[in-house]
């Protein structure tokens, strides 16, 4: 993919591949094309990246956000169909479901939010920035909005944020520091903050008496690895347990305590 956006034209050309525009005008055009050429329905989700970065700057602390928002793009792309497509806009993806409803827009949505949050916890530590804000949004035409700016326009309201506060940019607290610590040394993520609503594929794993139970957070699950939020990683335990009832590898993270027990108490 090369650094210019694409002309509408080729958009029937792509491949499984996320294609660059100049503005938000081209989802328009794509989603007016779409409807002229027979599609009878389309979904559109749209997924905002904020970073602390200033966009622009290229490398900052030798992280290039263009070359983040690519991996982060490239990878949710995957799951999604061949015949959808993706497109993006400096850091906010936008993608159209053709032939789906609102109904299957927030299916995708919840899997695709799944898949970030795993993406980001997860992300490798040299080339790749996390977020500081990202959020993710859906709609569809022609029900419920009945035209195409309407659409597009109620697909950016956010559905779901999620805020990674930056320990730098907040003073952390000792014991923030000593949990990042603690994570860097045993070579697992640190979260300072938990997304406040669980997907239901992950309450189904992990329903709301079972996380108070062990005093766990499911925060995501690619194939048969579930991440959960913990504050003591080296319970055996608690992960046995969890392993042993959802049959699932187990993939913990640190969270501040007064953090897990806030999404604890949430998570009902």
């Amino acid at each position: 993919m090369g650094k210019k956006a694409l002309s509408l034209p080729a958009f029937s050309l792509i491949d499984y591949a996320v294609a660059p525009i100049n503005s938000v005008q081209d989802v328009t055009t794509a989603m007016q094309r779409l409807i002229a050429e027979g599609v009878s329905s389309l979904a559109l989700i749209t997924l905002p990246l904020h970073f602390d970065f200033r966009e622009g700057t290229g490398n900052a602390g030798g992280t290039s956000i263009q070359k983040s928002v690519q991996y982060y793009a490239e990878r949710l792309r995957q799951l999604v169909r061949k015949s959808d497509q993706v497109f993006l806009h400096k850091t906010t993806l936008y993608i159209l479901l053709l032939g789906a409803d609102l109904h299957g827009a927030a299916i995708v949505q919840e899997r695709l939010w799944e898949e970030l949050l795993w993406r980001v916890h997860n992300a490798p530590e040299m080339g790749i920035a996390r977020p500081s804000v990202m959020a993710i949004g859906h709609s569809s035409y022609p029900l419920p909005d009945t035209d195409i700016q309407g659409c597009i326009a109620a697909a950016r309201t956010s559905h779901l944020i999620f805020e990674v506060q930056s320990m730098q940019s907040q003073g952390a607290s000792t014991e923030t520091e000593e949990l990042a610590q603690q994570a860097r040394q045993m070579g697992i993520p640190y979260l300072s903050l938990l997304p406040r609503k669980v997907p239901a594929r992950l309450q189904q794993v992990i329903p709301p008496q079972l996380a108070h139970e062990l005093h766990c957070y499911p925060i995501g699950r690619e194939r048969n690895t579930l991440t959960v939020a913990m504050t003591n990683p080296h319970d055996s335990q608690v992960l046995a347990r969890l392993q042993q009832i959802t049959g699932l590898q187990i993939f913990p993270v640190i969270v501040p305590p007064r953090e897990l027990q806030t999404a604890l108490e949430q998570f009902i």
